[in-house]
């Protein structure tokens, strides 16, 4: 069961020295996330490698030749708990947009700015103001 998602884009900006706030804001967080283990979330942490945590959450991540993370993938067609782990990292994202589709043709967006995450929905207007 689930709720099926398809990504279109997804682009967000995580500066390198900023890995290991995100590790651990995500760290702090799994008793509220329904489909993983705690201690799978905390191994990871600890290890300090921010691509298999975001490959463990379904998002494999692409960086500049800086290190930087400038890109997400959705690996999966069932949306998990994206609010709450990117409601977390939030604080220490440079910027981010992610638009997805819902299986019943729902259209949205999160953006990350400002430290804080905000979901946003279309206004879709017909030309002739016919609904």
């Amino acid at each position: 069961m689930g709720y099926e998602i398809s990504v279109d884009h997804a682009e967000i900006h995580i500066r390198k020295e900023n890995f290991g706030a995100v590790l651990n804001a995500i760290a702090s967080i799994p008793d509220r996330m329904a489909w993983t283990e705690l201690k799978d979330i905390q191994r990871i942490a600890k290890s300090g490698d921010i691509t298999e945590m975001f490959e463990h959450l379904g998002w494999p991540v692409e960086f500049d030749s800086d290190g930087n993370i400038v890109r997400m993938e959705f690996d999966s067609s069932k949306m998990g708990d994206e609010e709450v782990w990117l409601g977390a990292i939030a604080p220490y994202v440079e910027s981010g947009c992610i638009q997805a589709r819902g299986e019943d043709g729902d259209l949205w967006r999160w953006v990350l700015s400002g430290g804080k995450l905000k979901e946003i929905r279309p206004e879709i207007k017909w030309p002739g103001g016919k609904e």
